[in-house]
């Protein structure tokens, strides 16, 4: 056997797409030769011929989709009804010709009639929590983000309008490609609106309570003011309840659009290919915090500017050329005769 021929358990490799034609070249459906495999009427090596992977982080991952799913659908049939696990010999391809499209990581994937332009959308919830930064950092925010989060908060008022963010699922992991995005949502659940800080409380006005006074004075001191006040209450508590009433029609309309449930410590998100994220083994912290960055920081290495110095300093071992032009004219015109420079 050659060192790159052996034989590899069905249930450790993976699929590279996540939609598969469910024919086979010559038109053979992909379920009736699963079919004769399971009724023993043909082997594997009669129809199902040597299958290309390539090991990709540390996974195994098919060329071979067609193949590999009649494969997965036999090794399960064995596993049940004679608990055999099954083995197949495998040959290795080349990492450079891998294209990786599945959005799962290659655990899974659909069937698709042959021919069909039907396209499918990952769109799952998850717990917020799950899903990792990745990068180290983001550019281009204000010191603290303060600003950015009062801007998002204005403009998500609740956890069914928030943006679909799109993850990339590496390693067992998930992975946001949208750092900023990612960031954002994360602290608008910390401070979301309608909850109040503790640190808020302590400083807010409004929050102050005077037990000095006594309950029953303050029942005769019922005025207009405190009529307005009432009015004021029953129309901002109109205004919440139709408010509820909206962000409850969007979600109806978000969950039959994407087939998902929001929650408050759940979010949306849409799995993208496998290969769109590349980055993750840089990470420091395995992605789970993120640093903000006001701007490009500097090389360590790099010599810093002197900055009460108005011109660069000029050197003689290497003059630049504009330095080179000026030497050469006051060397001409110290040349010439003075007779000539009067005249000019």
């Amino acid at each position: 056997m050659s060192r790159h021929r052996k034989e590899l358990e069905v249930r450790f490799i993976r699929y590279t797409q996540d939609v598969i034609d469910d024919t086979f070249d010559d038109g053979t459906r992909l379920n009736d030769t699963l079919d004769g495999l399971r009724n023993k009427r043909y082997k594997v090596n009669d129809k199902i011929p040597k299958i290309t992977v390539v090991k990709k982080d540390e996974i195994y991952f098919c060329q071979d989709n067609r193949e590999l799913w009649v494969l997965k659908g036999l090794a399960a049939f064995l596993e049940e009804t004679e608990n055999v696990v099954l083995k197949v010999p495998v040959k290795f391809g080349k990492l450079e010709n891998l294209k990786m499209t599945t959005t799962t990581e290659g655990e899974d994937v659909r069937l698709r009639h042959k021919g069909s332009t039907e396209e499918f959308r990952t769109i799952k919830s998850v717990e917020l929590s799950t899903i990792r930064y990745s990068s180290d950092k983001i550019y281009g925010f204000s010191r603290s983000g303060e600003y950015e989060i009062k801007s998002f908060l204005s403009n998500y008022r609740d956890p069914s309008q928030l943006p679909v963010l799109d993850v990339v699922k590496r390693n067992g992991k998930l992975y946001a490609l949208d750092n900023r995005q990612l960031w954002l949502v994360k602290h608008w659940f910390q401070k979301k609106p309608g909850g109040v800080d503790e640190e808020e409380k302590q400083h807010s006005p409004n929050m102050n309570i005077d037990d000095s006074k006594d309950s029953s004075n303050n029942e005769n001191d019922i005025d207009s003011q405190d009529l307005e006040g009432a009015v004021a209450r029953s129309v901002d508590t109109d205004r919440v309840n139709m408010e509820t009433q909206l962000s409850s029609d969007k979600q109806e309309v978000r969950n039959k659009n994407f087939g998902v449930e929001v929650h408050d410590d759940v979010v949306v998100v849409e799995m993208k290919p496998y290969d769109t994220f590349l980055g993750y083994t840089a990470l420091v912290n395995e992605g789970i915090s993120i640093r903000l960055v006001q701007e490009a920081e500097p090389e360590r290495n790099k010599p810093k500017k002197n900055s009460h110095l108005k011109y660069k300093p000029l050197t003689r071992q290497s003059p630049s050329n504009d330095r080179r032009s000026v030497m050469r004219y006051a060397e001409a015109y110290r040349k010439q005769p003075l007779e000539t420079i009067k005249k000019k």
